[in-house]
């Protein structure tokens, strides 16, 4: 099995960018928890203060899709929708890597 990395660029509503960073850390710290296929992720804050960018890594393909059928995850969407424009996911592999990238 290899690894995949869903990168998801979001647009937030105004003023809605720290709750929605709380939101997806409370998110991503109960699903670490509970679910062992994901093995990490990271959120990146624009500086623009209305965009984010979530790369979640997973142990493998099947591992990503059963976390889009938890139920905890289908609720954590419908919240999600509520303080988002827009969300632009996508999977992808590691082509290659350049120096210390923890």
């Amino acid at each position: 099995m290899s690894k995949v990395s869903v990168i998801n660029i979001f647009t937030v509503k105004n003023g809605k960018l720290d709750e929605f960073i709380d939101l997806q850390q409370r998110f991503a710290s109960e699903l670490s928890k509970n679910f062992d296929g994901l093995i990490g992720g990271r959120m990146f804050k624009g500086l623009d203060g209305k965009t984010a960018v979530l790369v979640s890594v997973f142990a493998s393909m099947e591992q990503q899709e059963a976390v889009r059928k938890l139920p905890m995850f289908q609720t954590h969407i419908e919240h999600l929708r509520t303080l988002i424009d827009e969300a632009k996911p996508a999977l992808f592999e590691i082509a290659y890597t350049v120096g210390e990238f923890v």
